[in-house]
């Protein structure tokens, strides 16, 4: 294997991005609605599409999100099944 370490299809590197900006938005640092949609977005993606290990999804502070989100995680899965 080379340099990147993978998570599924995600490289090391996004997954730590993706972590660094869950963690901004839980401890309510300054997100726009903008970026917080698009995180939610990525999170739906590896909740529902991939289908993740809980061990991962509890790492990543997944569901710590989407309840903090909730609303808004239901309207971006409401649209995957339109």
């Amino acid at each position: 294997m080379d340099d990147k370490e993978l998570y599924g299809v995600f490289s090391k590197e996004k997954i730590d991005e993706l972590k660094i900006k869950i963690d901004n938005i839980l401890e309510e640092k300054n997100m726009s609605e903008d970026e917080t949609f698009s995180v939610m977005k990525k999170v739906h993606e590896f909740v529902c599409v991939h289908k993740i290990s809980n061990e991962f999804r509890e790492k990543m502070r997944f569901d710590e999100l989407i309840e903090k989100h909730k609303s808004l995680f239901d309207k971006i899965s409401s649209y995957g099944r339109d």
